[in-house]
């Protein structure tokens, strides 16, 4: 079997690292991203129960080496939440730098018997040669708009920025801890990089107001000119298996960053999608029922987080939706 991997975020080293130790030819297809200038690039929180996935990639150390903050809880509401479960044990999540942390996970890929193909004007999906295709392309969403795969909605317009503030004196970081903050129509995030930064992101409903800094900053301390905007609706493609192409994290289906597991969920769908794969190579299955059980695998995951955010927001006062039989189109 020859396998074709269309991106080298979380999803696609997950898929490549996975289906290659399994002794599937490999093709991992590159394209660096666009990042911040140094310095100006907003941190992404990670959970620590993602340290378990990467250890089975080989890519333990990841977070370790891209951290820039690490966090025992969140703050929301007043009220602060730990992120372990047990009383006597303490477990910390991490701000990381992404651009560090892909870097991390393509070097790691570097060192498998992963084809790496660096994507450029005169390389595209159709000019390799394969049997199956991971889409793994990110919010990109290459194969799904390219196959005209329609979407369901889940949620109304929402929108995320993010940036950093700097120049920061002391007495925010005394105040200001990792912390979620809940308004009516949206939220911010706010992760510490003491000492002088922080990063944060807002989610509002798109069309009621403008994306704009959190208001505890002042214009000096936030760059304009470095402030990302996203398209966070929710949003997922069905089917996610069609003509040999397998849909995998955000190219698959779409949460907002208040879901607080992007990263892990995107490592564990490019292992599923791979492992189904490996099912179809070794015989194990046929194609219909492996491909099959990884598209039921997704969707059971990804409406389940669906229900779980909806009730999570509407505990806090958030207020997106109607009622719970709301539907989008």
């Amino acid at each position: 079997m020859r396998l074709l991997v269309n991106g080298a975020g979380p999803a696609g080293i997950a898929a490549a690292i996975t289906a290659v130790g399994a002794g599937i030819e490999t093709t991992l297809l590159c394209k660096r991203p666009n990042y911040f200038s140094k310095g100006q690039e907003p941190l992404q929180s990670v959970h620590p129960g993602l340290e378990t996935l990467l250890k089975s990639m080989s890519c333990h150390g990841a977070m370790i080496k891209s951290s820039r903050g690490t966090y025992e809880g969140i703050w929301s509401g007043g009220n602060f939440a730990p992120l372990s479960t047990e009383a006597d044990e303490t477990w910390y999540g991490h701000h990381i730098c992404r651009e560090t942390f892909d870097d991390f996970l393509l070097t790691v890929a570097r060192s498998k018997n992963i084809k790496i193909v660096t994507a450029d004007r005169r390389v595209t999906v159709n000019s390799i040669t394969y049997d199956y295709l991971i889409d793994a392309s990110g919010r990109s969403r290459v194969m799904g708009k390219l196959m005209g795969i329609q979407e369901d909605f889940h949620s109304p317009q929402l929108t995320a920025c993010s940036g950093v503030a700097s120049g920061l004196l002391p007495a925010f970081f005394e105040q200001h801890q990792t912390s979620f903050l809940p308004e009516s129509n949206g939220w911010t995030w706010l992760a510490p990089e003491p000492p002088t930064k922080c990063s944060w992101t807002r989610l509002i409903v798109t069309g009621n107001q403008k994306p704009f800094p959190p208001s505890l900053f002042n214009e000096k301390e936030v760059d304009l000119r470095f402030i990302r905007s996203a398209n966070m609706r929710w949003r997922v493609f069905r089917p996610l298996v069609s003509d040999r192409v397998l849909l995998t994290g955000d190219a698959a289906g779409i949460l907002d960053p208040g879901a607080g597991q992007g990263i892990l969920n995107a490592c564990y769908s490019g292992i599923m999608a791979a492992r189904a794969l490996i099912a179809i190579n070794e015989g194990q299955f046929a194609a219909t029922t492996a491909l099959a059980y990884y598209d039921d695998w997704f969707m059971g995951h990804y409406l389940q987080k669906v229900a779980a955010l909806r009730d999570y927001y509407k505990n806090l006062g958030i207020i997106f939706f109607n009622d719970e039989k709301t539907r989008f189109y």
